[in-house]
């Protein structure tokens, strides 16, 4: 069925089963891509807007390993630890239909709606957001894999501004089922340790977090690359050669670099051209940066001011070049960039500064505002199913609160005081000596999202409807006459019972 075809004024009810109380109303097909579609659904037994993700018949395999993923995931507190919310899915035949809650636009979306980079306040809130929610990811040992833009999403933009959550999980991965893969991440967002064919860890979604804060800085990705080769070229030259030990234990290290045992260190050289491209098809596409420090000069005005090298100072920590030096979420929620509440280089003196389009109001939740049952942080095995009675029951009501943000000071500077703003020669120091430890909730409920199997169901059917304004205004007027019927007769019995009293 292609459901974007389907006219806009007309309902269509997705694969309704026999139970005539379950099943999909169509209201926008979102988009398409290699293993299924996501359509804007309203769910006929809860009458909610959701989203709903309908896996290929072809990719099962797929769908069934997000499921399980998914079910992980549900050691978490969606909402506090910035997690899209998966309510249910549905099996039928090898195919998988996986209901989530409905967000609004991606950070793509967001730029693109400002007509602007962000200003340094938003883009500290949204990290600050997924940091929380990497930081939740590593405290179970689970790996993204596909930190993107595209991939961050806005809850409700006009009520919630800024609020934003992680969503896309079906190319997430357990660290150990990661050390199996030879190639995660897409291009622009691939991490060196990848492009290298090193162990991989957690530390893969810190740098592509670092590329997604550089494109919202950018208001354009920061890595356009035409091929591998291209890639490691581009970080060569803006964040300098990966050291040898990197290298001599790198899978690919010879696609792209030769070695000379008989120079001086480091005994790696870059090739001039790719290897796997024909000479002359493709042209090199070289970064207009050569260093990461470039990015902050398309600012000028701003370039040495505090809020500007904190960012800066973040951002490299985060795209280190070595994973084992990667500073790690916890730590970049500690960050002067995260923690700081000032921020120069938005002030109405400034000639770069321009309206916001989203009011930048998400508050920090301290530890001491946090539920008691969350700070125990209740686990329960992620292979326990719902029982009848569970499964029935309708998902956690939806809660507005923000991600939780670490309550720690950054000590060790004078980054740390509230009345003095983080200085330039604290920033390179992302190991504070005694900070507490970020918070992560955990829900609960850590069973597994609902599941509906009917094997002996018949298959799904598509129905259409009458148009969506005709069949309002009929339930409408036959809802009114009801009504009008009703109080006729409640008169007309009053006054005969008046005339030949109650007992005649």
């Amino acid at each position: 069925m292609d459901a974007s075809k389907k006219s806009d004024q007309e309902e269509t009810i997705l694969y309704s089963l026999p139970n005539a109380s379950f099943g999909y109303v169509l209201v926008k097909t979102l988009g398409e891509g290699d293993f299924g579609t996501v359509h804007k659904c309203v769910a006929l037994d809860t009458k909610e807007l959701v989203a709903l993700k309908i896996v290929k018949k072809e990719y099962a395999q797929y769908g069934k390993r997000e499921v399980d993923m998914l079910k992980r995931l549900r050691k978490l507190d969606p909402h506090k630890n910035n997690l899209i919310m998966f309510n249910r899915h549905l099996l039928y035949s090898e195919t998988f239909m996986l209901e989530f809650e409905m967000l609004d636009m991606n950070i793509d979306d967001l730029i693109d709606s400002c007509d602007r980079p962000l200003h340094l306040s938003e883009i500290q809130v949204i990290t600050q957001q997924m940091l929380v929610a990497l930081n939740a990811l590593r405290s179970i040992r689970i790996v993204h894999a596909d930190i993107k833009p595209d991939n961050i999403m806005l809850v409700n933009h006009k009520l919630q501004p800024l609020k934003v959550k992680l969503i896309d999980f079906d190319l997430a991965r357990t660290v150990d089922e990661l050390k199996l893969d030879k190639t995660i991440q897409i291009l622009s967002y691939r991490a060196p340790e990848v492009l290298l064919g090193l162990c991989l860890n957690e530390a893969v979604d810190t740098w592509a977090l670092g590329c997604v804060m550089a494109d919202m800085y950018l208001c354009t990705d920061l890595y356009t690359p035409l091929c591998e080769f291209d890639r490691v070229k581009d970080m060569v030259q803006m964040q300098g050669q990966p050291d040898d030990r990197l290298l001599n234990y790198g899978t690919y290290t010879e696609n792209y670099f030769c070695k000379h045992s008989d120079s001086p260190r480091p005994s790696w050289k870059l090739y001039i051209d790719c290897k796997r491209c024909r000479k002359g098809v493709l042209t090199w596409n070289t970064s207009k940066f050569t260093s990461l420090d470039d990015i902050v000069k398309t600012r000028p005005n701003t370039t040495e001011n505090v809020d500007t090298q904190a960012f800066l100072s973040l951002l490299k920590q985060m795209m280190e070049v070595d994973p084992e030096k990667r500073i790690i979420p916890s730590k970049a929620l500690l960050h002067p960039f995260i923690t700081m509440k000032d921020f120069p280089s938005e002030s109405k003196s400034n000639p770069d500064s321009s309206p916001t389009c989203c009011k930048c109001n998400t508050p920090f939740v301290s530890i001491d505002n946090v539920d008691d049952s969350l700070k125990k942080g209740f686990y329960r095995s992620s292979n326990d199913s719902l029982s009848v009675h569970e499964q029935t029951k309708k998902p956690p009501p939806r809660t507005r609160s923000y991600g939780t943000n670490t309550t720690g000071k950054y000590n060790g500077s004078s980054a740390g005081n509230e009345n003095t703003p983080p200085g330039k020669a604290s920033f390179d120091d992302h190991t504070p000596a005694e900070t507490q430890p970020v918070l992560v909730c955990h829900s609960d409920d850590a069973g597994g999202g609902e599941t509906r199997t009917d094997e002996r169901s018949a298959p799904f059917v598509e129905i259409k409807s009458r148009k969506k304004h005709f069949v309002r205004v009929c339930l409408f007027c036959s809802g009114l006459f009801k009504s009008l019927k009703t109080k006729h007769h409640l008169k007309f019995w009053e006054k005969q019972s008046s005339i030949y009293g109650p007992n005649n």
